[in-house]
């Protein structure tokens, strides 16, 4: 044990809305949200008896720790932010609308981030909070088709500029550190398609159809290092569905699917992560207050990578990759009243 870290963060929120009727089509929707954080980390440098100094010859990593950590260091820090918004909703139809909000986003380092940031000549960090502003626009509702067939959605399109983004970056030492960035930009689509089909005149076979998916388009904005690049890890969509076949008695079956996209694995958009597609299977029985299930995944036993860690620049000799998991079996029980 080479360094003893003690954190602690308090967080107070408030929250307010109201909703304005206007007319019986027209909501306005102000808001407001005040954020006040605190955030220590104590890293406390432990001598080492000198008979455990061999033990490094076996465990680099374990010496790369203590040397980036050489004195410790006490950052403690406060944060304050006021978010804003204003939402707006058009009532198409009694059981469908559009929408549309602007809010401002604030969001304080964890104290991971700050532990990360703590830097080895001074004990000390400079993390930001991450502001920025977002814009949304989107359409949700329920229709009816018959008296036992129904379609639902909710589609949203939504633009963010960031501030001071906190991200994960590796400088030459090796060891990663979380810094901000000045400009990035999240996008995107985000969506649920859903319906209810019945098989027959009575509703007792029904399918089930549900597909959510988003798109991503996360980048840099006129960064000075990586100029408009991609950010890494967030894969360019990301596709859930499932086709339930349901009996009235509460019996379900059914196969699911998930479908990732590509992904950068570094900031410098030098080494792409593959797409990867999996297979499932789901079944069980639910009531109104009771729910049993069993489910399987990757049944195809499908090799791909779950997630990465984020370097610079990366190339396909880095040991970055950390794989998804093979067939795998799940069950459970929920109870609800």
């Amino acid at each position: 044990m080479t360094n003893k870290i003690i954190k602690q963060a308090d967080n107070i929120e408030f929250f307010a809305q109201d909703h304005w009727h206007l007319t019986d089509k027209w909501t306005l929707t102000p808001a407001v949200q005040g954020i006040f954080a605190h955030r220590e980390v104590n890293n406390t440098r432990l001598s080492i008896p000198q008979d455990a100094q061999p033990l490094f010859a076996y465990a680099p990593a374990i010496y790369n720790i203590h040397n980036f950590y050489p004195q410790g260091g006490h950052p403690s820090n406060d944060y304050q932010g006021f978010n804003p918004s204003l939402g707006l909703m058009y009532n198409v139809t009694k059981s469908s609308s559009l929408y549309g909000n602007v809010s401002r986003l604030y969001a304080p380092p964890t104290n991971y981030n700050i532990a990360d940031n703590i830097t080895a000549d001074s004990g000390t960090t400079n993390l930001k909070a991450m502001e920025g502003t977002s814009v949304e626009i989107g359409t949700r509702g329920l229709e009816k088709i018959g008296d036992l067939n129904s379609v639902n959605w909710d589609l949203a399109l939504y633009y963010s500029w960031l501030n001071n983004e906190i991200l994960s970056v590796t400088p030459a030492s090796g060891s990663p550190i979380a810094a901000n960035f000045n400009n990035t930009i999240h996008a995107g689509v985000e969506g649920l398609l859903g319906a209810s089909f019945a098989l027959d005149g009575k509703g007792v076979h029904t399918i089930k159809p549900l597909l959510t998916y988003t798109i991503n388009h996360f980048n840099f904005n006129n960064d000075a290092v990586y100029g408009n690049n991609a950010l890494p890890a967030a894969p360019e969509y990301f596709l859930r569905g499932e086709a339930m076949y349901h009996h009235i008695s509460g019996y379900f079956v059914g196969p699911t699917f998930d479908v990732v996209g590509k992904r950068w694995g570094d900031y410098a958009n030098t080494y792409k992560v593959n797409s990867y597609a999996l297979l499932g299977m789901r079944t069980g029985w639910s009531n109104k207050n009771y729910k049993v299930f069993v489910e399987g995944r990757n049944l195809l036993d499908t090799v791909y990578v779950a997630n990465t860690n984020i370097l610079n620049t990366a190339t396909g000799n880095d040991p970055m990759l950390n794989a998804g998991a093979p067939i795998s079996f799940y069950g459970g029980i929920e109870i609800t009243y």
